[in-house]
C-alpha cells in the first residue's frame, strides 16, 4: 500500500512541475513575441530613415548664392560700399559689374570722389540697366536699400548741374567776402539764403566750396581750374 501511495505521490509531483514548467515556457514564448514584434517596428523605422537618406538630395550653396543673401541684408548703397569683405567677393563674382558700378558712383560723390564728365555721362547711361538687374536679385533687395540707390541715382543725375551751381556760389562767395563778410559767416548765410540746396546733398561738392570760402585768392583761382569745371562752362 505504501509502494502505491510513493508512485501516487511522485506522479503528482512530476505532473506539477511539468505544468509549472510549461507555463514558464509559454510566458517565455509570449515575452519574446512581444519583444520580436516590438524590433519589427523598430526595424521598421530605421529602415524608412535609411530610405528618405538614400533619397534626399543634398544640394551644396553656391559662392554667388552665398553672396546674393549676404547682399540682400544691405540696408543702403553705403554700407555695401563700406563693406570690404563683399566687395572683395564681388570682384570674382558674376555680380561684380553691377555693385561695381553702385559702389563707383557711390564713391563719386564723397569728399575724396570726384566730377568727370565721361564718368558720370556713363553712370547715367547705366541707371536703367541696374535698375532692372537688382529687380531680379532673389532674394529681394531690402526696400531701404533700394530707395537709397534712387537717391544715388539722382545725384548722379544732377552731378553735373550741381557742379555748374558750386561755380554760380563761388561767386557769390567772392561777392559777399568783397563786401565785408567774415569768412567764417559766408556758409552759413549761403545756406540761409538756400543758395547751398544741390550743393550740400554732395560731400564732394560741399566739400569743395568750404574749401573755397577758406582758401585765398590764389589758392581759389586753383580750385577754379580744376578739369571737372572745364566740362561745365
Amino acid at each position: 500500500m505504501k509502494k502505491i501511495l510513493f508512485a501516487v505521490l511522485i506522479c503528482l509531483s512530476c505532473s506539477y512541475i511539468y505544468a509549472q514548467s510549461d507555463k514558464k515556457l509559454k510566458k517565455q514564448i509570449d515575452d519574446l513575441t512581444e519583444k520580436k514584434a516590438e524590433l519589427e517596428i523598430e526595424l521598421n523605422r530605421i529602415n524608412t530613415e535609411i530610405a528618405q537618406i538614400e533619397n534626399r538630395s543634398f544640394s551644396r550653396e553656391t559662392p554667388d548664392q552665398g553672396l546674393r543673401k549676404k547682399l540682400a541684408w544691405f540696408d543702403d548703397v553705403k554700407s555695401l560700399a563700406n563693406d570690404v569683405n563683399v566687395q572683395q567677393r564681388l570682384r570674382n563674382s558674376q555680380l561684380g559689374n553691377t555693385y561695381s558700378l553702385i559702389t563707383k558712383m557711390y564713391l563719386t560723390l564723397l569728399k575724396d570722389g570726384g566730377y568727370k564728365k565721361e564718368d558720370n555721362d556713363f553712370y547715367n547711361n547705366q541707371v536703367n540697366a541696374i535698375k532692372h538687374q537688382l529687380s531680379l536679385m532673389e532674394p529681394a533687395h531690402k526696400e531701404s536699400f533700394m530707395q537709397s540707390f534712387e537717391e544715388l541715382s539722382s545725384l548722379i543725375k544732377d552731378y553735373r548741374f550741381t557742379m555748374f551751381e558750386l561755380i554760380r556760389v563761388f561767386d557769390l562767395v567772392d561777392e559777399r567776402e568783397g563786401n565785408g563778410m567774415e569768412k567764417a559767416k559766408i556758409y552759413s548765410s549761403l545756406k540761409a539764403d538756400e543758395e547751398t540746396e544741390f550743393i550740400d546733398k554732395i560731400p564732394y561738392t560741399q566739400f569743395l566750396l568750404r574749401n573755397y570760402i577758406n582758401s585765398n585768392p590764389i589758392y581759389r583761382k586753383k580750385i577754379r581750374e580744376n578739369d571737372a569745371f572745364k566740362t561745365i562752362k
